[in-house]
């Protein structure tokens, strides 16, 4: 599952640039930077650069990530900072990651999605990175067996916040055969 974020963030990243400020002057490779320089640095151009993902930059290839995020890259760390980089890496990110991967696990067992033959891919980047129009499939429910064995798990296994998370999915997930999910 962590190749399937990596993937996803690596094309749809949460933010897609940063801006820093180089306090000092300072070389990076064959340029001087003048100290005030306002650098707008876009990790989603970096994440759809050919010359470091391959020609297939475009494609959801999650084994990419399958010998880590160094060799992905072609060790060039730098080309891959979905929640920051180093000392301003975004200090949720662990978090944020483990709250999604058990609450859409959770879900993946109760449920089964298909895109609408409606659905068209087309993401959109103003602030974020998101699809335009939403992203519209169907679920279909898993057996009742199943649901009871996952409530029990869910009691026990996991924390009130997930808990109340997933129920609020759920919740909304049951309210229709056909789910419009706009992130």
């Amino acid at each position: 599952m962590g190749m399937v974020f990596n993937e996803s963030l690596r094309l749809y990243p949460p933010v897609i640039g940063v801006i820093r400020k180089a306090e000092r002057e300072v070389r990076v490779g064959k340029l001087i930077l003048p100290a005030n320089l306002e650098l707008c640095i876009s990790n989603l151009a970096l994440h759809h650069d050919p010359h470091i993902w391959g020609q297939d930059v475009n494609q959801f290839k999650p084994e990419r990530f399958s010998d880590g995020v160094a060799e992905a890259t072609k060790n060039s760390l730098a080309a891959f900072f979905h929640f920051g980089l180093r000392p301003r890496n975004c200090m949720g990110n662990n978090f944020a990651i483990t709250e999604a991967k058990i609450t859409i696990s959770m879900i993946l067992q109760l449920f089964s999605f298909t895109f609408s033959p409606a659905y068209v891919h087309l993401p959109f980047q103003l602030l974020t990175v998101h699809p335009h129009h939403g992203i519209q499939m169907s679920k279909t429910e898993s057996s009742s067996e199943m649901r009871m064995y996952i409530s029990l798990g869910m009691e026990s296994h996991t924390s009130s916040i997930n808990k109340d998370i997933c129920f609020r999915v759920l919740k909304d997930l049951n309210s229709s055969t056909f789910v419009d999910l706009i992130v």
